[in-house]
């Protein structure tokens, strides 16, 4: 996770397009700056932290459904829970399962565990648009295959 640049996932471990599921993983910094005030002393990740990794974890995978030409921003946020705190040094897996899609918006449940206990759980709702530019697709793409272990398919730029 390098939070200062926005980019809070680390890793897509799996990636099924046809059941409409990504696995994603993130560590927490221990040093991030971010954390030095939430809470000086003793730092937790904070909740909106963790429903950008959800949403960018939903966005990848509305990325490689939609063959690269599109992208997911983020439109509702419903039954958001956060169970456990997280602290630096913290190694998530995010889990998310499209639940239903209707034309260009699709609901998404959505887990983070951490070592396969439930730390926060909520359900997106997310909306493909088209890129705003070619550099922004293109940077998009670079960011998922570089993250991927399994790339999903190949994407010519």
């Amino acid at each position: 996770m390098n939070i200062e640049k926005f980019k809070m996932l680390d890793q897509i471990l799996e990636i099924d397009t046809e059941r409409g599921i990504i696995l994603s993983q993130t560590c927490i910094s221990e040093s991030s700056p971010v954390l030095d005030a939430h809470f000086p002393g003793h730092p937790i990740v904070p909740g909106v932290l963790l429903i950008e990794v959800m949403a960018q974890s939903a966005g990848h995978l509305a990325m490689a459904i939609s063959g690269f030409s599109e992208m997911a921003i983020l439109t509702k946020v419903v039954n958001c829970k956060f169970l456990r705190p997280v602290l630096p040094g913290d190694q998530l897996n995010c889990q998310v399962k499209i639940t239903a899609s209707c034309g260009s918006m699709t609901t998404n449940k959505i887990e983070i565990r951490r070592d396969g206990s439930l730390i926060s759980s909520a359900e997106l709702q997310m909306k493909v648009i088209d890129f705003p530019t070619q550099a922004s697709k293109e940077l998009l793409i670079r960011d998922h295959q570089a993250m991927s272990i399994h790339p999903c398919c190949e994407v010519v730029v």
